[in-house]
């Protein structure tokens, strides 16, 4: 930084709005120098099964030893008549006539053959399908290069990412349609209900006066037929005298 000259011709302190230029040019040197943006970690890869797996098989086996299952059934086992049921099983198997046996052995060799062509078959469409997976994902981030690394590049990881997403989008809409419904159930009681209570009080008065009027007609018809009737009983009475 550079110093200025006093007016007696000393040299006087770095000026502080120098200082803070400095800074700040030192500071966008080094935004401007620093490495891109890190590539985004994975939200959920296939390692997550993987590691359930493991970790079920794991506490299977801990289970197994500490409550020791299988010195029990040893011991189980010793007082169990195996041989005789061997005995008894050589005998029945002594009925099935050769043919079974032929078909069984025709059946083990078949599935084992048809199991390899399945194995081979698969293979053969995961390529092409891991292909076109990774090619999917690289356009992905090269139209979004901030979510490089969000989606690991294989089939299968692409496949749990989208069910993932779907199911994270499913929730998000039942929670928003959810809260559109409470938001409308309040709506109706705070602003709905007052103007139906008015109505129905409007409703009830008017039904009242109309119910009035139509009262009135019956209510003098029947005083002219109780004046009829005193007017002929007193027009009766006269014509008896």
């Amino acid at each position: 930084l550079k110093h200025c000259r006093g007016s007696r011709g000393a040299f006087c302190p770095p000026c502080p709005r120098a200082a803070t230029m400095a800074r700040i040019a030192t500071l966008l040197a080094a935004l401007v120098a620093s490495p891109a943006v890190a590539d985004m970690r994975p939200i959920i890869t296939t390692d997550l099964f993987y590691g359930t797996c493991d970790l079920l098989t794991d506490a299977y086996g801990m289970a197994l030893e500490k409550s020791n299952a299988r010195e029990i059934l040893a011991q189980a086992s010793k007082h169990l008549p195996l041989d005789d049921l061997h005995k008894m099983a050589a005998e029945q198997m002594k009925a099935v006539p050769p043919q079974a046996f032929e078909m069984w052995s025709e059946a083990q060799v078949k599935r084992v053959q048809y199991t390899a062509l399945v194995s081979q078959l698969a293979g053969e469409v995961y390529e092409p399908a891991n292909a076109a997976a990774v090619s999917a994902i690289e356009a992905f981030e090269k139209e979004l290069p901030q979510c490089k690394g969000l989606v690991p590049k294989t089939l299968g990881n692409l496949v749990l990412f989208l069910v993932y997403m779907a199911m994270v989008f499913y929730v998000v809409a039942k929670v928003i349609l959810s809260t559109l419904r409470l938001l409308k159930y309040i709506f109706c009681c705070m602003c709905c209900r007052p103007c139906c209570c008015r109505c129905g009080k409007k409703g009830s008065n008017a039904g009242k006066a109309s119910a009035g009027k139509a009262a009135a007609p019956k209510a003098k018809a029947a005083n002219d037929k109780a004046s009829a009737k005193a007017a002929a009983k007193t027009a009766a009475k006269k014509a008896a005298k």
